[in-house]
């Protein structure tokens, strides 16, 4: 095979590379994220008249459509550059032949669709248990806080305490949001060095 006979085919194992180098670089929530994502991609020629510069010669450029939830899509476009990177890599372009132009999110509405998220009763359930879970955990660690906390009591009103769950509840939310962000920023730093 010369220098430049590309396969110009994805490598079988695409969808598990790019997941698997977004867990080595220290991003896993975006890995988690992706993985739940469907793909499909367009080949729109050679790379260089579409507008790719570098090592692109007799490559071709790939646009890529990402189909998920509008939440999960808030997440990867934070990420947008990390990602493109880790598809890059992963669809081996000194093998593939193919470099990536363009990622197009496209949000599906599964109500509309009729589409399953899971693809049988054994993983849905699973995957509700793994939730229930994650809040039960966190429902227990709000309950040990509430019964440090010496502003409640059995005098409390039982508003007050529903509203003391509520407020800690929101507020892991937004924590792990925060983490996610901070983890994207840490990683785009890191990036901005090499």
């Amino acid at each position: 095979m010369g220098d430049y006979d590309f396969t110009y085919e994805l490598p079988n194992n695409f969808h598990k590379r790019v997941i698997q180098y977004l867990q080595q670089s220290e991003m896993v929530n975006i890995a988690e994220v992706f993985r739940r994502f469907e793909y499909e991609y367009e080949d729109v020629g050679l790379a260089y008249y579409a507008g790719l510069s570098g090592d692109n010669w007799n490559k071709r450029a790939l646009d890529f459509t990402l189909e998920g939830s509008e939440n999960d899509i808030t997440i990867l476009k934070s990420a947008d550059w990390i990602l493109k990177d880790a598809i890059n890599k992963s669809l081996r372009p000194s093998v593939s032949g193919y470099l990536v132009r363009n990622i197009t999110y496209f949000i599906v509405d599964i109500f509309d669709t009729g589409a399953n998220i899971h693809a049988s009763n054994e993983e849905r359930l699973n995957a509700d248990i793994e939730t229930a879970n994650v809040v039960l955990s966190d429902l227990i660690k709000i309950g040990e806080r509430v019964c440090l906390n010496s502003m409640y009591d059995a005098k409390s009103s039982e508003n007050s305490i529903n509203d003391y769950f509520r407020d800690m509840l929101l507020m892991r939310l937004k924590i792990n949001r925060v983490m996610e962000y901070q983890q994207v920023e840490k990683m785009q730093e890191k990036w901005i060095f090499y």
